[in-house]
């Protein structure tokens, strides 16, 4: 009797299926609704992306001060952090000199090129930044922006030690 049922509706025109799936046409809407939602979504990731970078350097710089700063107080000497455009030194200063580099030993260093599109810049004099004992330091601002996304933050170190990003 099936078969009898499947004779005559292929006689009035229906054929019988043989496979099941998606069409081309459902393949291609689909496809360009999600090139859409792509599209509208790449430029906040994007500077999502760079915010992320650029409070990454600040915090690395911000805690690396910190921890400078707890050294020299914990070692009774000079610390410093030398600023240079593509990393920042941190500095034991031996003889507490820290204008002389020969005799400093160099116990850490930031590579700022890691931060991809950040830009530093500061206003310490001779591009150091020194701790001494009792945690005291050279006044200055350090100053973080991203090239793409726009967004700057300072990191202000008061001539009393203290330190916060702005």
């Amino acid at each position: 009797m099936t078969g009898s049922v499947f004779s005559l509706l292929q006689r009035l025109g229906y054929r019988k299926r043989a496979c099941a799936g998606f069409t081309m046409m459902e393949l291609m809407v689909v496809m360009a609704i999600m090139g859409i939602l792509v599209m509208s979504i790449t430029p906040s990731l994007m500077n999502f992306l760079y915010r992320i970078r650029l409070r990454g350097a600040v915090q690395d710089i911000y805690f690396t001060l910190q921890q400078v700063r707890m050294n020299a107080i914990r070692s009774g000497g000079r610390w410093a952090v030398d600023l240079e455009t593509s990393a920042c030194k941190v500095m034991d200063c031996g003889d507490n000199d820290c204008t002389t580099t020969a005799d400093n030993r160099i116990v850490k260093i930031i590579d700022l090129a890691a931060y991809n599109g950040v830009n530093i810049t500061h206003n310490f004099s001779g591009n150091r930044v020194v701790f001494n004992a009792i945690g005291t330091s050279s006044a200055g601002t350090i100053s973080a922006r991203h090239v793409q996304e726009g967004g700057t933050f300072s990191i202000v170190v008061a001539s009393s030690g203290r330190i916060r990003v702005q």
